[in-house]
């Protein structure tokens, strides 16, 4: 694989999402289940296209037949299981495009934890903990975007490494996308230049790195 030269990214609202440990995935009647009761107030509808990432036998593209407050019933054959940990659901279709960006950076973070006792001997030991991400992003600062009403919501954002508007086979893009909260945003002016909206976003969920010959929808 050669280098390749820095792309956008954006921004997306109103896309189905759930990222839970509290779902149970049935074979037979090929439900996926939560116990909160939330895929319709996360957004989830008959004949979506969605994405189950985190699971251990679950994984994959889904389309969705019906959609009661706790149950997702899919097209498809789901195997049984029960996830030890959260698994994220979310529409392939990510959404309204709400803003975009021209530069970014990603910081994915894994918390370890000093073990160290008497035990150990005088060596340090550790346990891994919890992981996560955070990513910045320069945004222009557009008159028709109301970027700041986002805050305190979840979003769906995508980070191109390689970019194209109609990917195929020969030509895939490349991306990292998932679910995040818009954490922090700035507004910079500077005298004979274009006005400046830096971004802030902390992840909600894993962040996934995507190669597709073609928008999923």
């Amino acid at each position: 694989m050669a280098e390749l030269r820095g792309a956008l990214g954006a921004v997306f609202k109103g896309a189905a999402a759930i990222y839970s440990k509290n779902l149970v995935f049935s074979d037979g009647s090929n439900t996926i289940t939560n116990s909160d009761d939330l895929f319709v107030t996360k957004g989830f509808s008959g004949g979506q296209v969605v994405l189950v990432y985190g699971s251990t036998s679950n994984d994959g593209v889904y389309n969705v037949d019906t959609v009661a407050a706790g149950t997702l019933t899919m097209e498809e054959t789901t195997v049984s299981e029960t996830p030890s940990t959260a698994v994220l659901i979310y529409t392939a279709a990510p959404g309204t495009q709400v803003t975009g960006f021209y530069n970014w950076q990603l910081d994915w973070t894994h918390n370890v934890m000093d073990a160290t006792d008497f035990a150990d001997a005088g060596s340090k030991t550790y346990i891994a903990g919890d992981t996560g991400w955070t990513a910045t992003a320069q945004a222009h600062w557009m008159t028709d975007e109301d970027v700041e009403s986002l805050f305190g919501t979840e979003l769906i954002v995508r980070f191109f490494v390689k970019y194209s508007a109609s990917p195929s086979a020969p030509a895939p893009v490349y991306l990292y996308e998932g679910l995040a909260i818009m954490s922090g945003m700035q507004v910079d002016t500077n005298v004979n230049e274009l006005v400046q909206r830096p971004l802030t976003f902390t992840g909600v969920g894993p962040l996934i790195y995507r190669a597709y010959t073609a928008y999923p929808s």
